[in-house]
């Protein structure tokens, strides 16, 4: 199965890290792993753009509803401080 690239889309190593928010040693992670398609050129890995575009869309979730059960729900600390003033001792 052969994949063509267009020029003008090919990201290099330095420019899919930072387009997908991870680091670079991930990326060469996924080459080693054939995790994502790349072409290589005079010893230079390239990525296709469209590529990195369709990731980042599969990747996005929908929000849940409020009072979806799975919400997370943060609640405030609701245990009140007691202030301790000086010159009153502990009465223990």
């Amino acid at each position: 199965m052969s994949t063509r690239y267009r020029l003008g889309d090919l990201l290099t190593v330095d420019e899919l890290a930072e387009k997908l928010h991870v680091a670079v040693k991930t990326i060469r992670d996924w080459v080693y792993r054939r995790k994502v398609p790349y072409t290589k050129l005079h010893g230079h890995l390239y990525f296709s753009g469209q590529w990195a575009e369709a990731a980042l869309d599969n990747a996005a979730r929908e929000p849940l509803p409020a009072g979806h059960p799975g919400t997370i729900v943060r609640r405030r600390n609701t245990k009140k401080e007691t202030e301790i003033q000086p010159g009153k001792e502990d009465a223990k």
